[in-house]
């Protein structure tokens, strides 16, 4: 407005302003026809193609006299329209039609350059992050053959220390001073290899849904390694409390050869049932197997012990699992070996979005 004193009033118009669809308003008609419009007469019509009360109001305020609203067209398109008024005695005609109809040609023209302008940047970053995912997809292709690498040397290797762990059972009961004869020690090397068995039909069952460094559940081991115990030992009672500790593979297969061995141990000299517990404290993972029989010896010693079975349980629990292991007796009979191990860490692959890709360009 050129009074200084009327642009709050041209404010006001502008934050109440509505354009509705269809009726005679003046601002739908330049939008839906494209042809531009001068209105005069009375500020009855002016308040009534105003469209809302405030609106006519404030036109009526402003001593609108005269309107003009011509289409914003580029491109053979109706992109907005512009509307002006006078409160001059001199009603808008031709000369001030063309000048506007020019006056919106050109800001129709901005407009229509913003607008191309910021499809095309979407356009662009469209493509870039296209690019980008294919470059990840492709990263991803090759990180996966790696990971299948990986993993096929690392089941040949887990394959070779499992028979390689078998030799050394062998070779401690050939070694042996306690002499119980082949028919003895074969039962012992067939748990042993039915433990690991089970603990690679698990590892190669979860590699069907992620390949690569992984984590297995403990709980899942063990409890399969109980039911095949509970197969062979009916007379006795396997009873397991176990909690969901994640475990990397290496760790399970030696969890599992432990307790198969604290287990058997349980069964050849204890009584009752026998409670296998397993959890997690922290940054360590829990394990006890407790029976009631006639517990350790009061002289026992599990460093000078010469058993075989407790040779190999010293070995797993602190070459294996790099933990400590302790041999109690429990009140009023019983005995009960405990475990604690560090748990391991493996390192998990972010997933990035749209916005963080791009940002990397």
């Amino acid at each position: 407005h050129s009074d200084g004193v009327r642009k709050q009033d041209v404010r006001h118009l502008h934050e109440v302003f509505e354009v509705p669809l269809g009726g005679d308003d003046i601002v739908w008609q330049v939008l839906d026809t494209g042809k531009p419009i001068v209105l005069d007469g009375s500020m009855e019509t002016h308040s009534k193609d105003a469209g809302s009360v405030d609106r006519g109001s404030i036109l009526d305020e402003l001593n609108t006299k005269s309107l003009l609203c011509v289409p914003l067209r580029a491109r053979e398109r109706t992109l907005g329209a512009v509307l002006l008024g006078s409160s001059q005695e001199h009603r808008y005609g031709a000369p001030e039609t063309v000048l506007a109809q020019d006056l919106a040609r050109r800001a129709a023209l901005a407009v229509d350059n913003a607008l191309l302008y910021q499809a095309a940047q979407e356009e662009i970053d469209r493509r870039k992050i296209s690019e980008i995912k294919l470059d990840k997809g492709r990263r991803d292709i090759e990180d996966l053959n790696e990971r299948l690498r990986r993993a096929m040397v690392e089941t040949h290797h887990r394959v070779k220390n499992n028979l390689q762990v078998i030799a050394a059972l062998i070779d401690m009961h050939t070694n042996s001073q306690d002499h119980e004869g082949l028919h003895n020690v074969l039962p012992s090397l067939a748990a042993y290899v039915r433990t690991m068995a089970a603990v690679h039909d698990i590892l190669t069952e979860e590699s069907k849904e992620s390949v690569g460094d992984r984590y297995v559940s403990g709980r899942l081991i063990l409890t399969k390694l109980v039911e095949l115990l509970q197969e062979t030992s009916v007379s006795r009672k396997i009873v397991p409390v176990l909690k969901n500790v994640s475990l990397t593979p290496r760790q399970c297969t030696s969890l599992a050869l432990l307790a198969n061995e604290l287990i058997a141990n349980s069964l050849k000299h204890g009584d009752g049932d026998i409670y296998i517990r397993f959890s997690k404290n922290g940054d360590s993972a829990f394990l006890a197997v407790t029976d009631s029989g006639t517990g350790f010896p009061t002289d026992f010693n599990a460093s000078q012990a010469g058993n075989t079975g407790i040779e190999l349980v010293k070995s797993l629990v602190e070459w294996d699992l790099s933990g400590t292991i302790t041999f109690e007796n429990t009140q009023p009979t019983g005995a009960i070996v405990s475990v604690t191990f560090p748990l391991e860490t493996l390192a998990e692959d972010p997933m990035a979005t749209d916005e963080e890709l791009l940002q990397t360009v």
